[in-house]
């Protein structure tokens, strides 16, 4: 399975997924967690969700390939960059070398009381030069207020990379997950603890995720893809142990 097809598999919730087999130009892209700054009650839902979520609106487009979650969470924790949730300028070349990633979308999130201000800028991971640069602002009163904030971003990065995901039924980006707002904080957490390489605590929180919503499918996937890789690597362990 191509790379596309995996990371719209892991994300799907829903939405229509356009095929890909008449891609000209491909861009390939992953959307690493972003900074926080200010006071956030739940930091974790713009370091890690935001960014996650822009990646699944994303890899809907047919021209674009986004890096699958896991191997991003792979690369962040051995590079041990995810505490800060930064890649610095003269690491991104050897970032998205390991990740095969030719643009890195980076990102900044400030609060102020209860505005906030989105920053995010694709850097070629070749030249790091800056080839696109977004903002966004608004008004932030309710936790569950990312997911509008994820949907402009998304338009806004689609827009400035002159791609398009419209379809006889209309421009679809992802949305909310899940139902269940406290399934997806538990996935996020997931996701975040993963990054770290806290693998036994991001499995248990995805697992969470799925128990309080079973209809989570983006959690299902990425915790089923979770278990496939470490059941691969085991098996590569024992065949080198036999040599």
């Amino acid at each position: 399975m191509r790379v596309t097809g995996l990371l719209v598999l892991l994300c799907l919730n829903g939405a229509e997924v356009l095929s890909a087999a008449d891609m000209t130009k491909v861009d390939t892209l992953a959307v690493i967690p972003f900074e926080t700054i200010g006071d956030f009650q739940n930091p974790e839902l713009f370091s890690h969700g935001l960014p996650d979520g822009i990646a699944c609106d994303l890899a809907l487009a047919p021209n674009l390939v986004v890096i699958e979650r896991m191997k991003l969470s792979q690369i962040l924790s051995e590079l041990q960059l995810s505490q800060t949730g930064l890649v610095r300028e003269e690491d991104m070349g050897r970032v998205g070398q390991l990740l095969g990633a030719r643009i890195l979308i980076v990102g900044t999130v400030q609060t102020a009381e209860s505005f906030l201000r989105i920053h995010s800028r694709g850097v070629d991971t070749r030249t790091g030069i800056v080839l696109f640069s977004v903002k966004h602002d608004g008004r932030f009163e309710q936790t569950r207020h990312v997911f509008d904030f994820q949907d402009a971003v998304s338009r806004k990065i689609l827009s400035a990379m002159g791609v398009s995901i419209i379809s006889e039924g209309g421009e679809k980006l992802q949305g909310p997950p899940s139902g269940s707002f406290e399934a997806y904080l538990k996935y996020v957490n997931g996701i975040r603890a993963m990054d770290k390489g806290d693998i036994p605590d991001g499995m248990e929180a995805l697992q969470k995720a799925a128990d309080l919503d079973p209809r989570f499918q983006r959690a299902i996937n990425i915790r089923q893809r979770a278990d496939q890789m470490f059941r691969e690597l085991d098996t590569e362990v024992e065949k080198m142990k036999k040599k």
